[in-house]
């Protein structure tokens, strides 16, 4: 073999074997003692030479290949490759120019997605495409050299890349698609490329870390939630921008002022929503689509109110409170709404949680789907009787919230709209009202007092769930349908009318009802009663149709209760309960703790009585407003409750 120019070497390990040869080019040497001396002499520099050449062959195949383990594909007509696949557990990655003598110019879908040992990659100059996923939740990715050839960098490139910290893009790029680096929590600036125009949705987004972005002049659209709870403190937008779309900047809690420039014609739903910092709102003047009017963006064409800031101050003329106009500004403590104002969008103050008070002028006809939800601050609220309809959780979790006014035109209540009130004691729904929605009075722990008009003819599932200081009920004769665990774990409970009018009452409406008597005024148990009555209370079948829940529910503690409404103007309602016969005087008095007057001085039988102030003194002058006091004394019980007047 020696003689077809392979070079070999074969020696024994021990000196004592009696042969040894030697093969070098085409030449051959025998066991001579002077060969062997030749052989010993040189041994070493041969093997030099021979791990030489082998290195040599070695870094020409890597050279030739690029990273071991690579996978490509070939793409546009079998004219170039793209790498579909690299091996999951390399550190650092070098992709070759080319492949069997084609160059590659791409990097695939999900070409090495998850690949989470990653640590650099280096793309070459022919790579002008880098597919959708490509480097997706690299998460020990920290660098990566994008080639100049570079053109476009398709959805979720590298998004969940969160060490990677810093990226040049190049400017050769004209298409950054959809949530490109989105969640790339370490990512602390960018520099956007002169080629691109739309910045898409979600491009940035979660990269929260990132506090410093340059947008060149040429982008003309930002899409939705395109730079979502970044760190971002400031931001310059280009008078190149046309479009502002929806939930852009939701979030970015850094920021405290933004500019719009001229160029602007469109603006989304809130582009600020949960800006919580957000102070100062700023339009060029240029601009004839927007305006910015009491710390507010407002939209010229039809004066709706578009953004609001922890210092807005709603001007007269605005037409509608947008959806989310001030979601999550929780230092917004106080806000007064103009009667030119139509309509509270959804979630309009949803998580305001610093709103403590809200004056909403007659004029509004709409409260949007989870327009108040948990403003947990708000104590009181009093809806004009222009309102209509009040939308599906607009008021849930406002757990501060101990005394509402509805108004008296009011048709709709959404479902869970009161859901989780727990300081609510009393409400009073108004005539016109047909149904108590699912959920709608839930977890409202403290309601003790309810009025249902007779208008009203199904009340919902959970409707009244865990309210567990009703006492006694009536149910109106117009009430058809009551729905499954419509009053479960009312445990203080004990008497409920029910008129022959109920057809159909659902699984354990009434359960977790411990000493509950229900009255019913049908003579038997109704075919649509099914399932009910898998709890232990009493039915007392064939009762009258009675008016006062008095008659069939007996006090079991004396007690005063908080006044309806609660403010008021100009009168007030104050109710309170007798456990037995005694003499009882209630008296009012102002916050110097001077009495202004005497509601009440007489003899009472048990049961439940009420009063009404009518915000007079014992002059019949009309009191100023402001705090009060109502003191009630009987022979064994003193009880004080603080009331408004508020004009």
């Amino acid at each position: 073999m020696a003689q077809y120019g392979v070079t070999q070497i074969i020696y024994g390990t021990d000196k004592s074997v009696p042969y040894r040869w030697v093969a070098i080019g085409d030449r051959r040497y025998g066991t001579t003692a002077r060969r062997r001396r030749y052989y010993e002499k040189n041994r070493e520099k041969m093997k030099k030479i021979l791990f030489i050449t082998m290195l040599i062959f070695a870094l020409g195949t890597l050279l030739a290949q690029g990273t071991p383990g690579l996978e490509f594909t070939l793409i546009n007509n079998n004219t170039a490759y793209e790498v579909s696949r690299g091996a999951a557990d390399a550190e650092h990655i070098e992709i070759p120019e080319t492949h069997e003598g084609l160059p590659v110019v791409r990097i695939a879908n999900e070409g090495f997605r998850n690949f989470s040992t990653l640590t650099s990659i280096i793309i070459p100059e022919n790579v002008t495409h880098i597919g959708w996923c490509a480097f997706m939740s690299c998460t020990g990715l920290t660098t990566i050299v994008l080639p100049n050839s570079l053109k476009r960098i398709d959805r979720s490139a590298f998004a969940w890349c969160t060490s990677l910290t810093s990226i040049d893009i190049p400017n050769s790029v004209t298409k950054i698609e959809h949530s490109a680096f989105s969640d790339c929590t370490s990512l602390t600036s960018i520099t956007i490329p002169e080629g691109v125009t739309i910045i898409k949705d979600t491009t940035f987004a979660w990269c929260t870390s990132l506090t410093s972005i340059t947008i060149p002049n040429g982008v003309t659209e930002i899409w939705n939630s395109a730079f979502r709870e970044t760190g971002l403190t400031s931001i310059d937008l280009p008078n190149s921008i046309t479009s502002i779309e929806l939930r852009v900047f939701e979030g970015v809690t850094g920021l405290t002022s933004i500019t719009i420039p001229e160029s602007v014609t469109n603006i989304g739903v809130n582009p600020f929503i949960d800006c919580i910092n957000l102070e100062t709102i700023i339009v060029s003047e240029e601009n004839t689509y927007f305006r910015s009017e009491g710390n507010n963006l407002i939209r010229n064409s039809d004066n709706v109110l578009i953004t609001g800031t922890m210092n807005s101050t709603i001007p007269d003329g605005v037409t509608m409170i947008g959806d989310y106009a001030f979601y999550g500004i929780s230092g917004l403590t106080s806000i007064s709404i103009p009667g030119s104002v139509l309509s509270i969008g959804n979630s309009a103050f949803f998580s305001c949680t610093g709103l403590v008070t809200i004056n909403i002028q007659d004029g509004v006809t709409n409260i949007g789907n989870y327009a108040f939800l948990a403003c947990t601050s708000l104590t009181f609220i009093n809806i004009p009787d222009s309102v209509t309809s009040i939308g599906y959780k607009s008021f849930a979790g406002c757990s501060s919230l101990s005394s509402i006014v509805l108004s008296e035109n009011l048709t709709s209540i959404g479902y869970s709209a009161f859901s989780g009130c727990t300081k609510l004691t009393s409400i009073i729904i108004p005539d016109g009202v047909t149904a108590i929605y699912d959920d709608t009075f839930r977890d409202c722990v403290q309601l003790s007092s309810i009025i249902i008009p007779n208008s009203v003819t199904s009340i919902g599932a959970n409707a009244f769930l865990w309210c567990q200081n009703f006492i006694s009920l009536n149910i109106p004769e117009s009430v058809i349908q009551i729905g499954e665990f419509a009053f479960m774990f009312n445990t203080n409970l004990i008497s409920v009318f029910i008129p022959k009018s109920v057809d159909i009452i659902e699984s354990k409406a009434f359960a977790a009802c411990p000493d509950l008597t229900i009255y019913a005024e049908a003579e038997s148990q109704p075919e649509g009663w099914v399932g009910n009555w898998d709890w232990s209370y009493i039915v007392v079948w064939g009762a009258t149709g009675l008016s006062d829940s008095e008659e069939v529910s007996p006090v079991v503690k004396t007690v005063l209760r908080d006044n309806y409404p609660n403010p008021f103007n100009p009168s007030t309602t104050i109710s309170f309960d007798l456990a037995k016969d005694s003499d009882v005087a209630i008296d009012v008095f102002n916050i110097k703790g001077q009495k202004v007057i005497t509601l009440v001085k007489d003899y009472y039988q048990s049961g439940s009585h009420k009063v009404v102030w009518n915000g007079v003194d014992e002059n019949g002058r009309n009191v100023s407003s402001g705090v009060y006091f109502y003191r009630m004394t009987t022979s064994n019980h003193t009880e004080t409750k603080r009331m408004v007047m508020m004009k």
